[in-house]
């Protein structure tokens, strides 16, 4: 059982993909006072979250002095959770952030150097790692790029943390049918529409 000073503690973990827009997310979010962000600069092929507790992140130190602060992180490999544990971690709050499609693809070919099919693995694989993290999780927040509306996002940020970032993200609302990508995307498209109606996630 987790200790009443860890559980009193605030997480916002971006889980996400290269590729999209949650780096803008992020640094808009960043900017707000109470929130600070413990980004790895250079990602190490190792497991952060690997305890109930999420003792990687919250022995960071916060420089904000009040209760009401929020550690702030953001999820890109499977490799980064290795505990199933952490999802009953109620200090945690997951917000999935998905881009969509073939454009998602030649966006981390551009940002990561990546050969084009391995970003397509890349892609396919997180998106089913991300589905599988939805489907175990009690409850989440997903934000889909050309499909979910941006004010909904800071509807929810207002609303759950009382925080109303001006948020700006860049991205076309095209979703263009192009191959095994976009297929990849539709399938667990569908599928987090099915986990919607079971009442245990909120597409925003």
């Amino acid at each position: 059982m987790l200790s009443l000073k860890l559980l009193q503690k605030k997480a916002i973990l971006l889980a996400s993909h290269y590729g999209c827009e949650v780096f803008n997310l992020y640094n808009n979010l960043i900017n707000i006072n109470r929130i600070n962000g413990f980004l790895r600069k250079s990602p190490k092929r190792i497991s952060d979250y690997d305890d109930p507790a999420c003792s990687y992140l919250f022995s960071n130190k916060h420089l904000y002095p009040k209760k009401d602060k929020i550690y702030l992180d953001v999820l890109l490999f499977n490799y980064q959770i290795s505990c199933k544990e952490l999802f009953k971690n109620q200090s945690l709050e997951f917000l999935f952030y998905l881009g969509n499609g073939i454009s998602t693809v030649e966006k981390i070919v551009q940002t990561t150097g990546l050969e084009k099919e391995a970003a397509r693995r890349y892609y396919c694989f997180r998106l089913r790692r991300l589905c599988e993290m939805i489907e175990k999780l009690p409850n989440c927040y997903v934000f889909i790029e050309g499909i979910s509306k941006l004010e909904n996002l800071s509807i929810y940020l207002n609303e759950k943390y009382k925080i109303i970032p001006d948020v700006k993200l860049n991205y076309s609302i095209k979703i263009e049918s192009l191959g095994i990508p976009e297929n990849c995307f539709e399938r667990y498209y569908a599928f987090i529409q099915h986990c919607d109606e079971k009442k245990f996630l909120k597409i925003i």
